[in-house]
């Protein structure tokens, strides 16, 4: 069927095609609900989701949608459930593909060998699928080539086939296939060029985040922290609303001891937000802020962020032994 007889509604920046008809009150639930979404009130998009989903069981943007907030409350298969069903209502809709492929991806990771072969063979199906249906989606493309940095040979993972891919982005987004060729470069450790090439790409562009992200997380890694610092506050200069920058401030000031106070304040910011399940979980947060309070010597308050932290995520091991070490070796604030 040509898309020229299909409805299309374009919401929220990327194109919907639905069946032949799409009734007004249908496309103002579906509005509200993506705009729901999109604002991270997840329990109210939830809800709308569900209803339209009562009323025309064959919504595959629906059906979409109830799958990514699946993955964010991680509910591995009823995500892979609703995603596969939207791809199945829709197979000509490459981001259903790309969602499936990351359903997938997630479920491999959290497996591990050799139970996650099955899903990660899936998940590189998926991204090539959504590929093939529209060669121009990069970010279909991007997360492929995250998919053969990481992925062992067994399931396909191959260098190769990244740096290909990496090439095909840079033909159409010269930006982001620079930063791909210095992600490729930190893999093989090459990380002074890597750095160049960052650098190069934030000179083209310097109004984008990107390239400053990648930069100060490569400082970071390099224990290069004074050169990290400006690199996350720069991001939050071009955009406040770059909250994940906050978080990696805070971090580098935990690991490093160096720039507290602002890396305190930054923490505190982040803590105030509802990240996304790709971002740093706020778990993650109450730990670094706890590491933070531990270099000042503030024990209690470390206390209460190892402890906050571990009831948000109770599987986290490095809070587990921090808080251990901090009751065998200091005893409490008087």
């Amino acid at each position: 069927m040509k898309q020229s007889v299909l409805a299309v509604l374009t919401i929220a920046g990327h194109t919907w095609i639905g069946g032949p008809t799409l009734a007004a009150a249908d496309s103002a639930a579906l509005k509200a609900a993506i705009e729901s979404f999109n604002r991270h009130d997840l329990p109210e998009a939830k809800s709308q989701f569900q209803r339209l989903l009562a009323g025309e069981s064959a919504n595959a943007e629906a059906r979409m949608y109830l799958g990514r907030l699946a993955l964010e409350e991680g509910r591995l298969d009823d995500a892979i459930d609703h995603l596969d069903r939207a791809a199945q209502l829709n197979p000509t809709n490459a981001v259903y593909f790309l969602w499936l492929a990351r359903g997938y991806g997630l479920q491999a990771r959290k497996a591990g060998i050799p139970t996650g072969i099955g899903p990660a063979l899936r998940s590189r199906s998926a991204f090539e699928k959504s590929v093939t249906l529209d060669p121009e989606l990069i970010e279909a493309r991007e997360d492929l080539i995250q998919f053969h940095r990481k992925a062992p040979g067994i399931v396909g993972g191959s260098r190769r086939a990244a740096r290909s891919h990496a090439n095909e982005i840079k033909k159409r987004d010269p930006y982001l296939g620079a930063l791909i060729q210095g992600d490729l470069l930190m893999d093989e450790r090459k990380y002074r060029e890597a750095e160049n090439v960052y650098r190069a790409a934030a000179e083209t562009k310097p109004g984008h985040v990107d390239a400053y992200y990648r930069l100060g997380l490569l400082y970071s890694k390099r224990k290069e922290f004074e050169k990290a610092f400006p690199a996350f506050e720069k991001i939050l200069q071009l955009d406040t609303n770059e909250v994940e920058a906050c978080f990696y401030m805070g971090e580098a000031g935990a690991l490093s001891g160096l720039r507290l106070p602002r890396a305190e304040e930054a923490l505190k910011v982040y803590l105030r937000t509802r990240p996304w399940s790709i971002m740093p979980s706020l778990a993650d947060a109450h730990f670094r802020l706890g590491q933070i309070y531990e270099h000042q010597r503030k024990h209690d308050l470390a206390r209460v962020e190892f402890q906050a932290a571990l009831k948000l995520d109770p599987d986290l091991q490095a809070v587990k032994a921090a808080l251990r070490n901090l009751r065998s070796n200091v005893m409490p604030d008087r």
